[in-house]
């Protein structure tokens, strides 16, 4: 016999009438194999002046599963009461369908779904921000994680996913105080501080009225801090 998974040696073998013999071969696949992946066998047998030769083939299919999970979130930035978009998207970029299983607090923990190759599932969902407390220097204050686990026949393979949304703090103290030094008669000046202090952490336009402005309305821009 001669068989490039007996490491190409020809084997010598004696087979009486009715026998059957039998040779088991685990062959690890490579990336360079061809697909699909074909091994022949052949054989030449003699007895006296007879002379049999035989040759026998197999070709299997080798399937490359793939899968991967990706998140998002618009906006990225929110108030609370507002609403934003969670988009979570699964894509089978192999070549077989897979079945997976997602966890997601915002799926309802648990979902399962067959998903055939080369096609992408989405699912858009909408989630309004909690009354909470939200530090003012963090960048994401809410984030969402999707994980995976995509199975086909023995194989398997598993991703995650996540998004996140900053929670902005508009946050405004106005503080009016007099500086000088009274009692005070009449032809005396008095003077008087006003503090307008940005204490979130996002830029305000604000609009001042006070009677010692000459009750004009004055448009002020304070950065965030």
């Amino acid at each position: 016999l001669n068989d490039a998974l007996l490491g190409n040696a020809s084997v010598e073998v004696s087979i009486e009438a009715g026998e059957t013999i039998t040779w088991i071969v685990d062959y690890v696949i490579k990336d360079t194999d061809e697909n699909p992946l074909c091994n022949v066998v052949t054989v030449n047998a003699t007895y006296g002046s007879a002379d049999l030769d035989l040759q026998a083939e197999v070709c299997t299919t080798v399937v490359a599963p793939c899968m991967y999970v990706e998140k998002s979130v618009s906006p990225l930035t929110a108030l609370v009461g507002d609403t934003v978009v969670f988009n979570v998207t699964l894509v089978n970029c192999g070549d077989v369908p897979l079945h997976v299983g997602l966890s997601d607090v915002l799926l309802g923990n648990d979902t399962y779904v067959d998903i055939a190759a080369g096609t992408t599932m989405t699912w858009l969902i909408d989630y309004v921000i909690p009354v909470g407390t939200y530090a003012l220097d963090a960048e994401c204050d809410i984030t969402n994680t999707v994980d995976v686990n995509a199975t086909y026949g023995s194989w398997s393979d598993t991703d995650s996913a996540s998004a996140c949304v900053d929670v902005k703090n508009p946050c405004l103290d106005l503080f009016k105080t007099i500086t000088s030094t009274g009692p005070y008669r009449i032809g005396d000046t008095v003077t008087y501080n006003v503090t307008l202090v940005n204490c979130g952490d996002v830029d305000l336009d604000t609009i001042l009225n006070d009677a010692l402005l000459g009750n004009a309305s004055v448009e002020v821009s304070i950065e965030a801090g």
